[in-house]
């Protein structure tokens, strides 16, 4: 899973609300399939193809990688709700992962009754 860096506002001056943000809803999809694209290249896919799709996340959406930066930027500096959000995106990512352990142990059930 990936790992998400939290600081303290305690210890950096607090970042004023950008003029715009983008909505929750957009801004955990598309936290989501960033991290789905970290997972990717932490398992070896090549960097100039996790490139290509880290720009089709925000092409996807009709978002500028800069407005999900300053959105994510200014999320950071609410801590609690900040820990939320990315708790959701954390169970996303593990509602993803048991579909696939699901799905592989399926396979490995049929594979093992047309072995014998």
């Amino acid at each position: 899973m990936g790992i998400v860096t939290f600081t303290s506002c305690k210890d950096n001056p607090p970042y004023p609300m950008p003029e715009q943000i983008l909505d929750e809803d957009t801004y955990l999809t598309i936290f989501y399939e960033l991290e789905l694209l970290r997972i990717y290249q932490n398992q070896g896919i090549p960097s100039s193809k996790i490139d290509s799709l880290y720009f089709a996340v925000f092409d996807k959406y009709g978002v500028e990688s800069a407005l999900f930066d300053s959105t994510h930027q200014y999320f950071q500096t609410q801590p609690d709700e900040q820990q939320a959000r990315t708790d959701t995106v954390l169970n996303w990512l593990q509602q993803g992962l048991d579909e696939i352990t699901r799905l592989d142990s399926l396979l490995m059930a049929q594979d093992s009754l047309t072995s014998e």
